[in-house]
């Protein structure tokens, strides 16, 4: 089984960042599974994250967005999109 530190979303569909965020300084980031939410509503991401947490329940669920590839020192950015989704996942049962 995988070593995943992370759950990242791809909310922007940048497959850019997605690569700058797999050859990150900060090697934790390297370590983590990756969805898309492209063609996806927001019940069926969340569906999606549900079953990825369960599978790692101990890897934060983080937007690519939020990360900074480049920062070494707070690399991590919460966006308000980000944190309502994370709040709707924990208002479910």
């Amino acid at each position: 089984m995988r070593n995943i530190k992370y759950i990242l979303v791809n909310e922007s569909y940048s497959e850019t960042a997605v690569r700058a965020i797999r050859n990150s300084h900060v090697s934790e980031f390297r370590h983590s599974h990756i969805i898309s939410a492209a063609g996806l509503s927001r019940p069926e991401l969340i569906s999606v994250l549900l079953l990825a947490r369960k599978q790692w329940p101990e890897a934060p669920i983080l937007g690519v967005s939020e990360i900074d590839p480049s920062a070494s020192h707070a690399p991590v950015r919460a966006n308000p999109e980000m944190n309502a989704l994370r709040r709707e996942m924990s208002d479910l049962p």
